[in-house]
């Protein structure tokens, strides 16, 4: 591979597009709930579509995915996606809807820690509070992340990839256990919404306003 490329601009490049969507679909005032969440989740599901092409073509074949390289799109479109979770009503957002953001969100995270040679703490927390939202409000959306859980259980023996999916089991395997305990009818504790309060902290890196 010739060193000279720059590799990091011509990967980034590649996300161009979504960086418009996301000023479309994130950095305006919307009302209509679902719709800034339908925006956000095409946003995130060609975020791993693209990801996996490059893994897939030729050309790359020897370079991973680095979620870091766009960091800033994953924070705004999370939050994005996140805050009108929690500001909808009971039943405002289908339950169809909320179980793709479920399944998305956990696709890509399942992609970073499998794929990226360095995967971001801060980007698993992102993707952490949209997860935790959805299945707190959602039953369909439990299941789909109490399904992959199970799976990465099955896997964190394996000789090559084990590691990897016991760092998963160990971003959602507390979030599934208190959304099962929080939505019993002895649940006698508070329903935290959010995971951790990432988002808030790096409100001035990213100067919005929350």
């Amino acid at each position: 591979m010739n060193v000279s490329r720059d590799i990091d601009g011509e990967l980034k490049s590649y996300f161009e597009i979504f960086y418009f969507a996301r000023d479309k679909f994130c950095l305006t005032n919307k009302v209509d709930h679902e719709s800034e969440i339908r925006g956000c989740l095409n946003i995130l599901g060609g975020v791993h579509a693209t990801w996996q092409g490059l893994m897939d073509h030729e050309e790359y074949r020897y370079v991973t995915p680095q979620f870091s390289l766009i960091d800033d799109l994953i924070f705004i479109t999370c939050f994005s996606l996140a805050q009108p979770l929690v500001d909808s009503k009971i039943g405002e957002i289908p339950d169809s809807l909320i179980s793709e953001v479920t399944h998305v969100s956990l696709e890509l995270l399942e992609l970073m820690f499998t794929a990226d040679s360095n995967p971001s703490d801060d980007i698993a927390r992102y993707l952490e509070n949209v997860l935790h939202i959805s299945v707190m409000n959602c039953g369909p959306a439990w299941d789909i992340a109490n399904t992959a859980l199970n799976r990465y259980a099955t896997l964190i023996n394996d000789d090559m990839v084990g590691d990897n999916y016991q760092t998963l089991v160990n971003w959602i395997g507390p979030m599934v256990a208190f959304a099962e305990e929080a939505n019993s009818e002895h649940f006698e504790g508070t329903r935290v919404l959010w995971a951790n309060d990432i988002f808030f902290k790096e409100n001035e890196d990213f100067d919005l306003d929350f």
